[in-house]
């Protein structure tokens, strides 16, 4: 994820990297931005970190954004109590679930993983799914799902009836003690502002002391600042959108072994996994993607790989893809439409292989099957009352 947010910035904005999430390499990235569901790469960048609990802030000072597993420390600042008109508190609302981290798939070793929670009440869970044959992924989940479980604590609201010096900024870290009652719930405490509001509008003067043409102007502002506790694990991200997925695309399925017509495939076992992919060629975008290498929507007792050239839909997640469906038939094999009938397809192509086809003449089924190795041909007929084998030679 780091060389993708690398790939779409732009003169101006620079990024600090410190969130380990990002280094994690994956077999496949897809990055889903739509106009219609009006999603940016700004909102599939704080989905992402929102996704994986992290970090986004901001440091107005440098222009620079920075990605981290958790908050950054700063020394804080004393506000000026004369610039406050009101201080009030959002209290912290817990979670009142336990959450079960569920794993449907049927090998799993471990399928449930109960999170306890001191603030839940009885009777009230969250199932999440994390469904993955390997059982690292699975406890990367139930890690992710217990750090969302981390108890917050109250957050304050200060409106402003004068502009305060500094400037308040997002990420600025300042405490309540001068000026400020030792009564207050906020004094002495350390917090950090999540949420900046500032409304100007041109003031309100009398018109001959409008001037359209000076250089300045007078404005009334409103302004507000939400903030948290500087010791509050919680992260806060900004609205986005959530991207959509999946993202369909076409691609042709590759194999190393045989020539290049030939309907041959292979499987890859990858490295970091173990596990058994096909890989796909993607035209659109000239990139290879590897999908899981399973039965698909066959039983398990067809053994029938997606063979080199056969044309795929893919259905592409955020970091995962996976064969939809296949778009065509080996050996343009469509069979007329008076005939009713099925064929199977098997072997390396036209001249090397075997055709079973079922179908109707006359109203009347007919079996055929044809093995097939360049000019050697050998059939089966099977029609009403007669079975005819056939060995046989092309001839020039």
């Amino acid at each position: 994820m780091k060389e993708v947010v690398q790939a779409h910035l732009f003169g101006g904005i620079g990024v600090d990297f410190e969130c380990s999430e990002l280094d994690k390499k994956h077999d496949v990235l897809c990055v889903s931005t739509s106009p219609v569901a009006k999603a940016s790469f700004y909102d599939f960048l704080v989905w992402f970190i929102a996704r994986t609990d992290g970090v986004l802030e901001f440091d107005p000072s440098s222009g620079r954004y920075r990605i981290g597993s958790e908050k950054k420390a700063k020394k804080a600042q004393s506000l000026d109590a004369t610039c406050v008109k009101t201080i009030g508190v959002d209290l912290y609302e817990p979670h009142r679930h336990v959450t079960h981290v569920l794993n449907p798939y049927t090998e799993a070793a471990t399928p449930n993983r109960k999170l306890e929670n001191q603030h839940a009440i009885r009777g009230v869970r969250r199932d999440v799914f994390a469904y993955t044959p390997l059982s690292a992924r699975f406890d990367e989940r139930v890690n992710l799902e217990a750090a969302r479980l981390r108890p917050g604590a109250d957050r304050i609201r200060i409106v402003f009836h004068r502009f305060p010096e500094p400037a308040p900024t997002t990420s600025h870290l300042f405490q309540l003690e001068e000026g400020f009652s030792t009564n207050i719930y906020a004094h002495g405490k350390e917090y950090r502002i999540v949420r900046l509001n500032v409304r100007g509008s041109i003031a309100d003067l009398p018109d001959d002391e409008r001037d359209v043409e000076a250089p300045i102007a007078a404005f009334d502002v409103d302004m507000q600042i939400d903030a948290e506790l500087k010791s509050d694990p919680r992260p806060s991200y900004p609205p986005y959108v959530t991207p959509p997925y999946p993202v369909f695309v076409e691609g042709k399925v590759l194999s190393s072994s045989g020539e290049e017509e030939e309907r041959t495939w292979t499987v890859i076992e990858n490295e970091a996994d173990s596990m058994h992919y096909h890989e796909v060629h993607v035209p659109l975008w000239d990139k290879k993607i590897i999908v899981p290498f399973s039965p698909n929507l066959s039983s398990g007792q067809f053994f029938f790989p997606a063979y080199k050239g056969q044309r795929v839909l893919l259905a592409l997640d955020f970091n995962a893809a996976s064969i939809e469906r296949c778009l065509d038939w080996a050996q343009n094999a469509r069979l007329p439409n008076e005939t009713q009938g099925n064929q199977l397809v098997l072997g390396y192509g036209a001249e090397n292989g075997t055709i079973v086809r079922h179908w109707y003449r006359d109203g009347r089924p007919v079996l055929h099957i044809e093995r097939k190795l360049d000019d050697d041909i050998e059939t089966i007929d099977v029609t009403e009352g007669t079975i005819r084998f056939e060995v046989r030679e092309r001839s020039e």
